[in-house]
């Protein structure tokens, strides 16, 4: 995690456009919903499926 921390968000954006076509793409993002939730849903990246921890949709 000390790797990560080191990145800067501007480098990783800026790679991700270079190499990752999104369309057509699934992300799956595991972590503390209330932490991440707002964040991701500002990328306005499609569609947010939240699964429990089972793997099953959740409803919200």
């Amino acid at each position: 995690t000390d790797e990560l921390a080191k990145l800067q968000l501007g480098a990783v954006n800026t790679t991700a456009a270079k190499y990752a076509a999104l369309l057509g793409t699934s992300l799956l993002l595991v972590g503390d919903l209330s932490q991440i939730e707002a964040g991701i849903r500002e990328l306005n990246l499609g569609e947010i499926v939240i699964l429990d921890a089972e793997g099953k949709p959740v409803r919200k």
